[in-house]
């Protein structure tokens, strides 16, 4: 596994040393969560990269089918095929488990067994974990890039929702190994709208017309005013929680 992944990392967009060639890659922590094909596997790597860059422990989820089995959902997305695999029970293709529908739901019950779910779709703009979204209810942030102690966004999120602070996504579930966060279990907000990409659009709403048009700004509807005030007193009320 190790030799195969000095190829297949810096292929992943969340790979934070891609401008540096890696120099060793060392397996340091198997875990195998599920046995029955398809297979799952989760896995610690330390990566050191050339002479300047600073070494990473990254988590993988693979998964493991029979060789020749067909996969569409690795369709269009070959860099997540690490490649063939001897096992106890055969050839194997591995890849990451979160393309598959099957696994991406044994992840969901490995960190909450209670919680049921029936469809499973990856968000892929992040640059440093990978979210899955289940049934649109609820979304798993899984980390890919760990660090020693518990990870801001896990520890900040129960802190402010544990003093009553309820302007952040509910949280639910989280899968810490020692004083490592794994993965993070939250309420789906499907109809919330980032701020920037508000504000940017009442603008353009606010001063879309050309001024020699005679068009009146006001009649619009672009005011971002009551938004932004909005804004304003959720983020005074941030500061007061994060204080408690």
């Amino acid at each position: 596994l190790a030799s195969r992944l000095a190829d297949y990392l810096p292929r992943q967009r969340w790979f934070g040393a891609k401008d540096r060639a890696i120099e060793l890659v060392r397996v340091v922590a198997t875990e195998t969560l599920r046995e029955d094909w398809p297979a799952l596997l989760r896995a610690e790597v330390d990566v050191e990269v050339e002479a300047g860059g600073t070494g990473s422990r990254y988590q993988l989820m693979i998964g493991l089918r029979p060789s020749g089995e067909v996969c569409e959902f690795l369709t269009g997305r070959e860099h997540a095929v690490l490649g063939e695999f001897e096992t106890d029970r055969g050839h194997a293709m591995a890849y990451d488990a979160v393309f598959d529908p099957e696994l991406a739901l044994a992840i969901l019950r490995r960190i909450a067994p209670d919680h049921e779910a029936e469809h499973v779709r990856t968000i892929g703009t992040e640059q440093s974990n990978t979210s899955l979204v289940y049934d649109d209810a609820v979304i798993l942030k899984l980390f890919r890039r760990l660090s020693d102690g518990p990870n801001p966004d896990v520890e900040v999120t129960e802190a402010l929702y544990k003093v009553g602070f309820d302007h952040v996504a509910e949280p639910l579930a989280s899968w810490r190994e020692g004083d490592r966060d794994l993965a993070f279990l939250q309420r789906f907000l499907s109809g919330a709208m980032e701020g920037w990409a508000m504000a940017v659009t009442s603008l353009r709403e606010l001063y879309g017309e050309p001024p020699d048009t005679g068009a009146n700004p006001a009649e619009s509807g672009g005011d971002f005013g009551s938004e932004a005030q909005r804004l304003g007193l959720i983020t005074a009320k941030l500061h007061v929680a994060m204080g408690e």
